[in-house]
């Protein structure tokens, strides 16, 4: 897969040698996660982390700030003379990306949180900042891809175990694969006697889990993010993450959102 990377457009302070080393350039390989660029400004030194991973295709600047972390939109927003309180204001105010750390409910019921992340790097840092935000339990939900490097799925049962509190493996795309054997791959990743529990239907696997949950937890339903099918063998079924946390959130008060 073949990226690109977008930056926002920069003031004439940073243009002028604010903008700090890149750390890739077009052809390099990078990863979810991975530390692309440094920007330093006067009051800031921000890093910059790729969302995707794949091939850098090219390196382009748009009018915006599409295609960037939020501490480099903070780095940016001071850089522009605004004051952290009103750069704090405006982040406040602004909508992450469908299926990108999404959050839903809170209040009287979990929060949860819709990622993308289907790495084991995307996995530990959704987990950590959704434990952040967390001042009761923190659960997981999550699978692996089919047809698909199998060597990640005990790191991502092994990084579930080190960082959540309640587990729940199910299926992502198991395309040709047997669901068996990629949730049998993450559990081996799990130690001996630490609690997790196998759902392969997914729709059911995020509603016990928020279910199980309390106001005060988080739960965090990863690997799919803004995709609205599953793929099993040759056939794609409707599903969306963000559809069916939704609709259980509402049904737990009664209809209400």
């Amino acid at each position: 897969m073949s990226i690109n990377i977008l930056m926002p457009a920069l003031s004439p302070t940073m243009t002028e040698g604010k903008l700090a080393k890149w750390h890739v350039k077009v052809g390099d390989e990078i990863k979810s996660g991975q530390v692309i660029c440094e920007i330093e400004t006067d009051k800031a030194t921000m890093e910059v982390e790729a969302v995707d991973e794949g091939k850098v295709g090219q390196i382009v600047v748009p009018e915006g700030a599409e295609g960037v972390q939020v501490n480099a939109v903070i780095a940016i927003l001071l850089d522009w003379g605004l004051t952290p309180e009103q750069a704090s204001d405006a982040l406040g105010r602004a909508h992450a990306a469908p299926g990108r750390m999404e959050t839903f409910g809170g209040g009287r019921t979990p929060l949860a949180v819709v990622d993308y992340a289907h790495t084991p790097d995307a996995l530990e840092k959704a987990l950590r900042a959704a434990r952040a935000h967390c001042r009761g339990r923190l659960a997981v939900v999550f699978g692996c891809g089919g047809d698909r490097d199998p060597g990640k799925r005990p790191l991502m049962g092994q990084i579930a175990a080190q960082l959540a509190d309640d587990i729940v493996i199910t299926d992502d795309n198991p395309r040709t694969e047997s669901p068996d054997a990629i949730t049998a791959g993450i559990a081996s990743g799990i130690p001996a006697g630490h609690p997790y529990r196998i759902e392969h239907d997914r729709g059911r696997a995020i509603r016990e889990a928020l279910l199980d949950a309390r106001a005060q937890d988080v739960v965090v339903v990863a690997g799919k993010g803004h995709e609205e099918y599953q793929i099993y063998g040759e056939e794609r079924r409707v599903f969306s993450d963000q559809k069916t946390v939704a609709a259980a959130l509402a049904a737990s008060l009664g209809g209400a959102a």
